[in-house]
């Protein structure tokens, strides 16, 4: 999206559009909880503590590039 951002694409779509996929990721994984827990009928706790860690992660690292590539725009 830098490259975009810089050849033409305003600031506030490249924003829109960052956040649109992180509302992807979590429409995606509504989507595994309950084929998880429903279908399989596995242990919801195991599933939402391993789900938290992993998007917890996710959401630090992609909180990390979209800062510095903030910072590279200005």
């Amino acid at each position: 999206t830098l490259k975009r951002v810089k050849a033409g694409l305003s600031p506030e779509r490249s924003i829109f559009l960052y956040v649109g996929k992180f509302y992807l990721r979590i429409f995606a994984t509504g989507i595994l909880l309950y084929f998880f827990i429903k279908i399989i009928k596995l242990n919801a706790v195991f599933i939402l503590l391993g789900l938290t860690i992993i998007y917890f992660q996710l959401i630090l690292i992609a909180l990390k590039n979209f800062y510095f590539k903030k910072l590279e725009i200005i």
